[in-house]
């Protein structure tokens, strides 16, 4: 039976043709591992006992950083590296990203740009995408905006449930 299914599956793969351009791509995605956010009564560990990180009640953790910045590197060998989709150091007018309003999200968002956008993959230029002879600042970094919207008109990623 599973044999079956894939073998059905196989036909719905689009495959590019020599005529197809791709036009956008829209990534959605959640953000990375966190610290609870509640905890029931009687709970033993509390935070002061935490020692995975996050920084407080529901705060993104290493792990989480981690997780987004392996997921940009991603994005990058996809959308930079093998389709050349995107220019190979950050572009205004390529990119734009959207998070809610919550620490944890936009970390992880920051944190995926990095992966995508890393400073270590010697294309970005000193004195163009960044400030030339500035001491303490690191090497080839580029701060990507991540644009939020209040909680109260955020209606494209309302949080209605108390695990947002």
């Amino acid at each position: 039976m599973i044999a079956i299914f894939l073998l059905s599956a196989l036909p719905a793969v689009v495959t590019k043709q020599d005529h197809m351009k791709l036009q956008l791509v829209q990534v959605v995605w959640r953000h990375g591992d966190r610290s609870p956010t509640h905890t029931y009564k009687k709970d033993l560990i509390r935070e002061v006992n935490w020692t995975f990180g996050g920084g407080g009640w529901g705060q993104l953790s290493t792990i989480g950083m981690r997780q987004h910045f392996e997921f940009g590197k991603q994005l990058r060998k996809r959308y930079i590296v093998e389709n050349e989709f995107l220019s190979k150091t950050y572009n205004s007018k390529e990119i734009y990203v959207r998070s809610s309003d919550y620490n944890r999200t936009i970390i992880s968002a920051m944190s995926n740009l990095m992966g995508m956008y890393s400073y270590n993959n010697n294309a970005s230029i000193e004195g163009t995408d960044y400030p030339k002879n500035l001491t303490g600042w690191p090497q080839g970094f580029i701060p990507i905006p991540v644009h939020t919207v209040d909680h109260n008109t955020d209606f494209v990623t309302p949080s209605n449930c108390f695990s947002a």
